[in-house]
């Protein structure tokens, strides 16, 4: 009889630790293991708030004053964050940057200081979000 060993892998990303645990034959568990880092790490790349040059970063910055191209990644994260938050009643709020960045917990990469005088709830930031992102 062949036991399957559980594999575990941890890597900083997504401005945390990931853990994805798997158990299945080595080399299947291996491959899948690296296949959803990988896919890990694109998402990584597109939402990551310290790169200025991630569709995030690039969503604070401009889309305020003009359309931003984002992968459709991005926008499907963003419409799934909104409906956390909506469904959690806000307690899963995702518009929590702009508070970070004045507080020096993020990094400040030019953002416009649209919204620092007070904190605008999460609702506030999908409305205005689409219409100023479109898909590229």
């Amino acid at each position: 009889m062949h036991i399957n060993l559980p594999l575990r892998q941890i890597r900083p990303l997504l401005g945390g630790h990931v853990e994805i645990i798997t158990q299945a034959p080595s080399r299947l568990g291996e491959r899948a293991v690296r296949s959803a880092f990988a896919e890990i790490g694109i998402i990584h790349q597109l939402m990551n708030f310290h790169d200025a040059e991630s569709d995030l970063s690039r969503i604070n910055l401009f889309a305020w004053k003009r359309p931003v191209s984002i992968s459709p990644s991005t926008l499907r994260i963003l419409c799934f964050a909104r409906q956390m938050a909506r469904q959690s009643a806000g307690l899963f709020d995702y518009s929590q940057g702009g508070h970070l960045v004045s507080t020096g917990d993020l990094p400040d990469h030019g953002f416009p200081d649209l919204f620092a005088r007070d904190i605008t709830p999460w609702s506030f930031y999908p409305v205005y979000a689409c219409a100023c992102v479109r898909r590229w």
